[in-house]
């Protein structure tokens, strides 16, 4: 029946009408200007988490708490650490063989949900029963390796079980702990080849049943991937090249053009990356300086004619040129505060002619260098390259570079970090994700850091105790198109740090960025203590509307600034109405996000805008919004309208007098 469509009908309007309201209350708006979300601070303690950064925060969170207990000296120290990285993924490829990884990104960059670990009892290094029970064996208890675990990574080994080593922390800490406890670093991974290692992992880590061409295989497949894209400003890179007898002209030459491998992955010229060259001997020589060449065909062609020189070692003289003479402004060096990265890199043969006491001597002027030595045969004083190295240590059997020419240029890029200065602006550029790298000297005060983003999106990861990464941060922000500052490592925002102050009080932060879109711009600066100041709303409240009532009143409506403006609790707003012809203003205050105006003259303009009020006090006013109250006197439309109902209704009486008088007499007629 027509009744029942109509009901029908009815109902399918309200469930349309649901449906649409339900639709609009669930869906956020899409905002490009919202801030990022924040970020993890400790992969390597999430359950199942994998992937290479994990492992190379794992790593790297393993070496500075207890690196100082694994072997006996900073080259088998280093050496070890890279071999645990090789073994993260020669037993499981970082994790991403595991099913517990399966779920999550490609590469199991930031971790997954454990669905099985069947296959990987043992995490990501694979320990199996027997090497977690012997790391926990009575006669090894009262090693102080294990002490250091407990005091700085609060664990205590001899209570671990099984199930722990799906935490990546916990799976490489065992392999840790069985090289040094177990192992006794009686049969070093130092000064091993890919094969040797594979046969060192299969032997000493009770491998036997993996075949050890997976080792080499795995090994020479990550050495193929690509690593993380890391952007330098540039950098000022001296080269102090032996050019001593031992070397010999054949070696001479391999030396050359391994520098000449290393440069053409840089980009050269005044404001990329310099290259300077000192060679020394008997005596050391400055080669070239840093500005004598900007462009990569005339700098390798540079380097290819440099002379061998033949004589003795004289390495205290030739780092004595690097600081006196190599980073002076005279010879090219550009200002470390604008973000341009100091670097030298030795390669040797053997010891100084003039004794470790002429290094040490020399060490402290290159504070604020980073200097990475290289060690080619047996010949070398490994004491004497640790007192020259403020970064890495390398050593060679042989002058066979191959190898080291990739490790080395990631290290350059992506381990060599700027030095941020108090009071200097470092302006950025990047296109694409990219990592770069600051470190910064504070007090216990800490230091105060400003970040402009002018443009796109950036990660900043910060640590007051190693380089910062998705794996691993003590504290991060995430910001788009705007301006933040906040402080670091001071007494008050890092209560539990390990870091150990230097002589001076001073202690090193460190500070990871990493780019998001196409096109990104941003600044940073750093000053000590906490300077920050109150932060008011930074922006106004958005969305004003304004509607007049009647002829005497209006309603204003608005939304809160965006969040990342708040800058804290809006405690209340401010409405500031204005007359337009007159000028006078009146102010109104509210807690609400609406404001009823009243006693206002009739036909008259005025204007309101708003502003945010947090405990630092009042934001910007928003832009004005304009209404006019209506008139008081009846508009003629009005008039007309109750012309035109009195009429209808003197019509109507007529009709209505006009039927009855047809019906009174249409009764007489018919009345017998």
């Amino acid at each position: 029946s027509y009744s029942t469509i109509l009901i029908m009908a009815a109902r399918i309007r309200i469930v349309v009408v649901f449906g649409l309201l339900l639709i609009v209350a669930t869906t956020e708006p899409v905002d490009d200007n919202t801030c990022i979300s924040t970020c993890s601070k400790d992969l390597t303690r999430v359950e199942c988490a994998c992937g290479p950064v994990v492992v190379d925060a794992t790593v790297r969170l393993i070496r500075k708490t207890i690196g100082h207990h694994i072997g006996p000296d900073q080259t088998s120290r280093k050496e070890f650490f890279l071999f645990l990285r090789y073994f993260a993924y020669a037993e499981s490829r970082f994790g991403s063989d595991c099913s517990f990884c399966s779920a999550g990104s490609e590469d199991g960059e930031y971790g997954a949900t454990c669905a099985s670990s069947s296959d990987c009892t043992g995490g990501i290094w694979g320990v199996n029963v027997h090497m977690l029970m012997e790391t926990q064996q009575s006669q090894h208890r009262n090693h102080a390796l294990f002490k250091t675990i407990s005091n700085m990574l609060n664990i205590s080994w001899e209570s671990v079980q099984m199930e722990k080593l799906l935490k990546p922390l916990y799976s490489g800490l065992a392999v840790a702990i069985y090289y040094r406890v177990v192992l006794q670093v009686q049969t070093p991974v130092s000064n091993l080849g890919i094969a040797q290692q594979a046969e060192y992992w299969a032997t000493n880590f009770l491998q036997q049943d993996k075949d050890r061409q997976v080792f080499e295989d795995r090994i020479m497949e990550l050495k193929m991937k690509t690593s993380k894209e890391c952007y330098i400003r540039g950098m000022d890179l001296y080269f102090l090249l032996d050019s001593s007898l031992s070397v010999g002209r054949h070696h001479f030459m391999k030396i050359k053009e391994f520098v000449s491998d290393v440069v053409e992955k840089f980009e050269i010229g005044p404001e990329g990356t310099q290259v300077g060259i000192i060679t020394f001997s008997d005596k050391a020589v400055l080669s070239f300086q840093l500005d004598e060449y900007d462009n990569i065909e005339d700098l390798r062609s540079g380097i290819a004619n440099i002379s061998y020189m033949r004589g003795n070692t004289a390495t205290g003289d030739a780092l004595s040129l690097l600081v006196s003479d190599g980073f002076t402004q005279e010879k090219g060096a550009r200002d470390q505060a604008l973000g341009f990265r100091r670097v030298a890199i030795v390669i040797t043969d053997g010891k100084s002619n003039e004794g470790e006491q002429d290094v040490k001597d020399v060490a402290p002027m290159l504070s604020n260098i980073t200097v990475i030595a290289i060690g080619v045969t047996n010949n070398v004083d490994e004491v004497e390259l640790i007192l020259i190295a403020s970064s890495n240590v390398y050593t060679l059997e042989d002058f066979e570079f191959s190898f080291l020419s990739a490790v080395l240029t990631d290290d350059l890029l992506c381990q060599v970090s700027s030095v941020l200065t108090e009071g200097a602006l470092v302006e950025i550029d990047i296109n694409g994700t990219k990592y770069s790298h600051f470190t910064i000297n504070t007090t216990s005060e800490g230091v105060t850091v400003h970040l402009n983003v002018k443009s796109g999106a950036v990660i900043v990861y910060i640590s007051c105790e190693m380089q910062p990464s998705e794996g691993f941060t003590e504290q991060c922000l995430a910001t788009d198109n705007r301006t933040s500052e906040f402080v670091i490592c001071s007494k008050e925002s890092d209560s539990n740090r390990r870091q150990e102050d230097g002589n001076d009080g001073t202690k090193t932060a460190f500070i990871t960025t990493k780019t998001l879109m196409e096109n990104n711009s941003f600044s940073l600066s750093v000053v000590s203590g906490d300077q920050t100041f109150p932060q008011t709303p930074s922006g106004p409240p958005q969305s004003i509307s304004v509607i007049a009532i009647d002829h005497q009143s209006f309603r204003a409506e608005w939304d809160p600034p965006k969040i990342y403006h708040q800058n804290g609790d809006i405690l209340q707003y401010v409405v500031s109405v204005t007359t337009v012809d007159s000028g006078e203003t009146v102010v109104f205050n509210s807690t609400e996000t609406n404001l009823l105006v009243n006693n206002l003259r009739s036909s008259a303009k005025y204007s309101a805008a708003v502003s945010a009020v947090n405990a630092d006090g009042m934001g910007p006013f928003s832009d004005p919004s304009t209404v006019e109250t209506h008139d008081r006197t009846i508009p003629s439309w009005s008039i007309v309208t109750l012309l035109f109902v009195g009429l209808l209704l003197v019509m109507t009486g007529i009709v209505a007098v006009y039927l009855k008088c047809i019906r009174m007499q249409h009764r007489a007629v018919t009345k017998p």
